[in-house]
């Protein structure tokens, strides 16, 4: 063997193997016939029992025993015997006792600390303070591909990318026996991986030597790097990450979630997802949910959850448990992107169509159906006039067709106007003096018992479309409110300036928009029928045609505009109207042209 040239027992060497324990798990003959019965603990056989505590915390923290004097009891022969050992991943530490009284340098001995070097997982060297390699186990063979390289003739530095950093490691030992060194090597072909040196240095026969432990943290930097981009992707995410437990308390949550809920992360770790909970879900929808991750399955859908300022909003969630190396359930992964303005484009898109299809099919028919009314109104009005000698029966007959032909005929109207046949003309006018100036009209229709009240700002605010048509809206939902405060109540107009509406398009964002409003405090809308207000046709009134909403929501959109209800049963109801704002001057503008 090359120059490590250690004093070594002519006989086999006493070796054993313990658990972190002290436990002893596997022992050689002459191990064994070292004491007068053979101990159960390796701490039984030493006269200072402590003193194996810091051995074990020595090689759990990587270091390797290099001839560790032990006073033993209970010996047969010579009480002082010499340690190597090192510590196996597996939690086992193996160890080797030789005769320190009386030793002497074989080569049948230098082959078992050959094969003891061997065993060590990790790769070690060997070194003096020149540099020279005294010994390199198989471990360091294979890191460093030298195989074909007898590494005795080969020196440290060469072993590194910089030479210079054998220097400065040796430099670094003048000042401290045991230290991590970060560093780069060079392979025997060449190749350069990133390495953190465990560094000892022990004295030995007078002379000291270096041992390293080599720790290639090649792929370690490899999965740092691919974690980093893993945290940067979770942290700039649209969709909000929360991440649980087994339990499900939460030990994460990625700044989208801070931004949906409006809970921060400090606020929110240790605490459970159903601080999202907003009631609109049963227990045993929950109980599915957790019944479903629990078994290891993928769980997807739509939650109503609550932010931290009460608002509702609505979340497409994707639910995952993920595994530990053992394929243990370890926590929970939760994917959540808001879609609540989705839905309500969703909803508005199913508006517009469906209010252009029956629009389309009552253009088409309206036309005719009023050339028959007209005939059906013009005849009785004929007969009323001609007849005069009539009975009372008969005449009342008559009046009657007469009133129901006149009714229809105003509802053939109607279906023309929501058909769109004949587009109003629009006009450039200021919405704040146009309400003002309709204030007695819209009074006129509300009975005494209900107040009116308009609220306008000082600021003006110009809408290009049609004053009738937007009167019409407004008579409409005042109508709406005064049927809906059958004991009286209050109406309110209210305009304001406005941000963008929650459902707008987004090539319309940049617009300035203002906000006309009519609430009353009558006995709201109901859950069931909010979603069906402007359907054409659907009406709760007993004499109600259900197209007054539906022409609102027609015209509003004609307008270029946006409608948002809000009710409360018993506390009354919002109509909002978002409408495009023009400037001032290019309000000037279309009047001079």
């Amino acid at each position: 063997m090359g120059g490590f040239n250690i004093r070594l027992n002519r006989a086999i060497p006493g070796s054993f193997a313990v658990d972190t324990e002290g436990n002893l798990l596997e022992s050689n003959k002459t191990f064994d016939q070292l004491f007068t019965t053979r101990p159960q603990k390796i701490s039984d056989i030493l006269a200072h029992p402590e003193e194996w505590q810091y051995i074990k915390a020595y090689l759990i923290a990587g270091g390797l025993v290099e001839g560790w004097r032990l006073k033993l009891k209970n010996t047969i022969g010579p009480e002082w015997k010499e340690l190597f050992a090192y510590y196996q991943e597996e939690n086992k530490i193996v160890g080797l006792l030789f005769d320190s009284t009386n030793r002497v340098k074989t080569e049948t001995d230098l082959q078992w600390y050959q094969i003891l070097l061997d065993t060590i997982p990790k790769p070690l060297i060997v070194t003096d303070l020149k540099g020279n390699i005294l010994e390199m186990n198989q471990a360091a063979k294979k890191t460093f591909a030298l195989s074909s390289v007898q590494p005795e003739n080969m020196s440290a530095s060469s072993l590194y990318e910089d030479p210079q950093d054998w220097k400065d490691l040796l430099g670094r030992l003048k000042k401290k026996r045991k230290f991590i060194y970060s560093t780069r090597h060079r392979r025997a072909n060449g190749e350069i991986f990133p390495a953190e040196d465990h560094v000892r240095l022990f004295p030995y026969q007078g002379e000291s030597k270096v041992i390293l432990f080599v720790n290639d943290i090649s792929t370690y930097r490899e999965t740092e790097k691919l974690l980093f981009l893993l945290f940067s992707a979770l942290e700039h995410a649209n969709e909000a990450v929360i991440i649980t437990d087994k339990e499900g308390r939460i030990v994460y949550v990625n700044p989208a979630f801070e931004k949906t809920t409006g809970y921060t992360l400090e606020e929110v770790l240790g605490k459970q997802p159903s601080i999202l909970k907003s009631g609109y879900h049963s227990s045993k929808f929950y109980q599915e949910l957790w019944d479903t991750i629990l078994s290891g399955s993928t769980w997807r859908g739509r939650i109503v959850n609550r932010r931290k300022d009460g608002r509702i909003y609505t979340d497409e969630v994707t639910i995952f448990p993920a595994r530990d190396e053992f394929s243990e359930i370890t926590h929970f992964v939760a994917l959540q992107r808001d879609v609540t303005r989705e839905i309500e484009l969703e909803n508005h898109i199913q508006q517009v169509a469906k209010l252009e299809a029956i629009a389309q099919l009552a253009g088409g028919i309206a036309h005719e159906f009023n050339n028959i009314l007209t005939t059906i109104s013009g005849y009785t009005e004929l007969l009323l006039i001609k007849n005069k000698s009539l009975d009372t029966k008969a005449r009342n007959a008559l009046q009657a067709i007469f009133s129901q032909a006149k009714r229809a005929a105003h509802l053939v109207n109607q279906l023309l106007d929501f058909s769109r046949r004949n587009k109003a003309e629009k006009t450039v006018f200021e919405l704040k003096s146009f309400l003002l100036e309709n204030e007695e009209l819209f009074k006129k229709s509300l009975p005494k018992n209900i107040t009116l009240e308009i609220e306008v700002p000082s600021q003006p605010f110009f809408i290009q479309g049609s004053p009738s048509l937007i009167k019409q809206v407004i008579f409409n939902l005042v109508v709406n409110a005064r049927d809906a405060m059958p004991e009286g109540g209050k109406v309110t107009i209210r305009v304001s300036p406005s941000l963008p509406p929650s459902d707008i398009s987004p090539f319309e964002v940049e617009k300035e928009w203002v906000c006309l409003s009519v609430s009353d405090t009558g006995h709201g809308i109901s859950e069931e029928i909010h979603t069906r207000i402007f359907e054409p046709f659907f009406t709760t009134k007993v004499n109600g045609t259900g197209l007054g909403l539906a022409q609102v929501f027609g015209i509003v959109r004609e307008h270029g505009g946006y409608i948002q209800v809000k009710s409360t049963q018993g506390k009354g109801t919002i109509f909002k109207i978002y409408l495009p704002v023009i400037s001032k001057e290019g309000s000037l503008q279309q009047e001079l042209f």
